[in-house]
């Protein structure tokens, strides 16, 4: 900050600046759109659900029929697509997993079928890193006949090299199917549950003895056994379920409190309240939550023990929006030209700050914001980090006594707005900063930004 004294008067309570013009946005680029293709994965087997399947072909409880695949199946489990109803070569099975179909891990154990349903939908489709997945286009399956057989290949449709034109589909692949092997690759399309570390549970509703329970209500008998038989252990962590549970139990974070138990005296023990909540939830590269992570109540030989658990999905991230890129005006700023005073002006070194004073004057404000030239600069230049015309923004005052300060704004970020978009990240150097303009027969610096317009 920089101090100048002037003999003047000061006019306050003026405008601090200029407002822009109606200037419309101008276009800088159109929005850029992906090309959408299919890519593929494995071959699995088909079993399809049919009426008179002996009991020894299904899994128990029923399902699909393995008894086609009799000749097929080794003592290796392979994953099966079990459909419930039978499908036509060139058909796209897909839709509700567990219900429009399943995939099974099935094998032969001295001469019986074992087949068990996965859980969750698992794939061979790894997408390209240069492609994206599309709302509602998850892992399908197409029929096709091979050696007289049916069989079902992995497919999901994706976004190559940006967005979709529309952001639901039907999308139609362009090109030929991108195949199994290709290099640079997301995480297979899959869905995981990702689970924590087993915690020690403390649990209420239930007889206890008095040397396991924790604040008269709870009973912790693992967990405090554990001490018992650990002397070196000072503390550990302890999960406290509000309400009475039992094995299979899924409970909401809500539904705990963690806590740290202690030793208390010679042989008692104390549950103290965690200041902050701990995790031991690891993330999996290339997959995200879809859902807040529960707690898991499990039996083990000695008691109940809790697991924080969250459903993940993997893949490719979700397709960008394309968005067309816009030069869109902000306000207006007095300029103040010293490109011809000798000298760093921001040091004090030249008579820069004098047009500064005249300017204020001039403006008949007491402060400012204003672009001070440190070249010669005309109309139509734009100003930017690197731009050939040198400047600066600068906040200036100027006190009743006379008295000038000048503060150097060394990131300066323009005030631009346009509706339903956003401005450029990661955009070049030119991407923001002055434009020099004549606005009432005076020469003006109006700010400008790049946009991001998403086109839905």
């Amino acid at each position: 900050m920089w101090k100048y004294l002037i003999a003047a008067a000061v006019v306050a309570a003026a405008p601090l600046a200029a407002m822009a013009q109606s200037t419309s946005p101008k276009l800088i680029r159109e929005a850029e759109f992906g090309v959408v293709r299919e890519v593929e994965g494995g071959k699995l087997m088909i079993a399809v659900a049919r009426d008179g399947c002996p009991a020894a072909w299904q899994p128990a409880g029923g399902g699909p029929c393995f008894d086609t695949l009799k000749a097929k199946l080794t003592a290796s489990p392979m994953r099966v697509l079990g459909l419930y109803r039978a499908a036509n070569a060139g058909q796209r099975i897909a839709g509700r997993y567990g219900s429009d179909f399943a995939l099974f891990s099935a094998s032969i154990e001295n001469g019986a079928l074992v087949a068990q349903r996965l859980e969750l939908p698992t794939s061979d489709v790894t997408v390209p890193t240069n492609c994206y997945r599309l709302n509602g286009e998850g892992v399908g399956y197409v029929i096709t006949v091979q050696n007289g057989s049916n069989l079902a290949y992995e497919s999901q449709i994706v976004s190559c090299d940006g967005g979709p034109e529309t952001p639901q589909g039907p999308y139609y692949p362009e090109g030929d199917a991108i195949l199994p092997g290709s290099t640079g690759v997301h995480h297979r399309t899959e869905e995981l549950m990702v689970w924590g570390s087993v915690r020690y549970l403390a649990i209420t509703g239930v007889t206890c003895d008095k040397v396991y329970q924790l604040r008269k209500t709870w009973c912790a008998r693992p967990a405090v056994s554990y001490l018992q038989n650990n002397p070196g252990e000072k503390e550990l962590d302890l999960i406290a379920a509000r309400g009475p549970v039992n094995a299979g139990d899924w409970l909401t974070e809500k539904q705990v409190d963690q806590w740290v138990l202690k030793r208390k005296g010679k042989d008692g023990f104390k549950a103290d309240s965690r200041w902050v909540n701990k995790s031991f939830l690891n993330g999996v590269a290339g997959c995200w939550s879809t859902e807040a992570v529960g707690w898991n109540v499990g039996q083990r030989g000695d008691g109940l023990y809790i697991t924080e658990g969250a459903h993940h999905a993997c893949g490719a991230p979700k397709a960008p929006v394309p968005a067309a890129v816009y030069e869109a005006y902000g306000r207006e700023l007095e300029v103040v030209d010293c490109a011809e005073r000798r000298g760093d002006w921001r040091k004090g070194e030249s008579g820069c700050p004098d047009r500064i004073k005249a300017q204020l004057l001039d403006m008949k404000v007491g402060d400012a914001t204003v672009v001070v030239l440190n070249e010669h600069g005309r109309v139509g230049d734009y100003l930017h980090p690197g731009s050939y015309v040198s400047y600066d923004v600068a906040n200036v005052r100027l006190s009743k006594e006379g008295v000038l300060d000048i503060d150097v704004v060394y990131s300066y970020a323009p005030s631009v707005y346009m509706s339903n978009c956003s401005p450029m990240n990661g955009g070049p150097q030119e991407s923001r900063g002055f434009v020099l303009v004549r606005s009432l027969g005076v020469n003006r610096a109006r700010e400008y930004q790049w946009m991001e317009c998403p086109v839905y």
